[in-house]
């Protein structure tokens, strides 16, 4: 999505191709193929939901595949994805409960996705 956007002249998801690029020479550098065959299958679920559900955005699959990339570890991937899950879903029901929003409402996940990494990432900092 990132390259047809570079393409075309829309920079606004450069940053997605950069991450993308940046992350998978590290990891390939490192030797760590386990974190990118856990990113394509991160985004093959995403993928997968999106075909069958329509549930996400053609964006979220590659911002959660390039995010997990970018992670130290496996368990890394898994509690971005569900901080941003947790995050994404609480924000509905407030919403819903709260702000008089219908459940046909749709959340972008994309920031999320970036929260939940940020949390991760801070909580690997402070070594929690």
């Amino acid at each position: 999505m990132g390259i047809g956007d570079l393409v075309r002249g829309d920079f606004y998801l450069c940053d997605v191709v950069w991450l993308f690029l940046q992350s998978l020479f590290s990891l390939i550098q490192r030797g760590s193929y386990q974190l990118i065959f856990t990113s394509c299958l991160v985004f093959l679920f995403f993928l997968l939901v999106e075909k069958f559900f329509g549930g996400f955005g053609d964006g979220d699959k590659d911002y959660a595949s390039s995010l997990a990339l970018a992670c130290q570890s496996n368990l890394d991937i898994y509690r971005y994805l569900t901080s941003s899950f947790i995050l994404a879903g609480v924000v509905a029901l407030i919403g819903v409960l709260f702000l008089g929003w219908s459940r046909n409402k749709k959340l972008p996940l994309g920031p999320f996705l970036i929260l939940g990494w940020i949390f991760v990432n801070i909580l690997r900092w402070w070594k929690i």
